[in-house]
């Protein structure tokens, strides 16, 4: 946690000018009207909501990145394919399939197409 600036008793104005640089509303040096206590308030609120969303996109990040390793280790060799490999639906994906069969490696798939959550963060995984 870093310490972006303090304040000694109770003076809403001067606390609420302090939030609104925070949440950047207000730029350092930028002249401030002096706030009331009701724009305190609906400051603190707009914080706490983006920290909860934050927080839900975390929660789901981290689900989805679970769901990836679990996915991954399921089978010692795993593709990430657009089709199924009855019928692979890029050039990519037929070549790999064949490939994987010709050598005679046990392997599990997973159709891209079906999940976009699964294709996007997969890229991002594998950079």
């Amino acid at each position: 946690m870093q310490v972006v600036d303090t304040s000694e008793g109770v003076d809403p104005p001067s606390l609420a000018t302090k939030v609104a640089r925070v949440v950047g509303s207000v730029k350092v040096g930028e002249p401030v009207a002096p706030a009331s206590l009701g724009t305190v308030q609906e400051l603190v609120k707009e914080t706490e909501s983006s920290e909860e969303q934050i927080q839900a996109q975390n929660g789901l990040e981290d689900a989805l990145k679970r769901r990836l390793h679990k996915l991954i280790d399921s089978n010692l060799v795993m593709l990430f394919m657009k089709g199924t490999l009855e019928e692979p639906k890029c050039r990519f994906s037929k070549m790999a399939v064949k490939i994987l069969k010709k050598h005679k490696v046990e392997f599990g798939s997973f159709d891209l197409l079906t999940d976009n959550e699964v294709l996007e963060e997969i890229h991002k995984y594998s950079n």
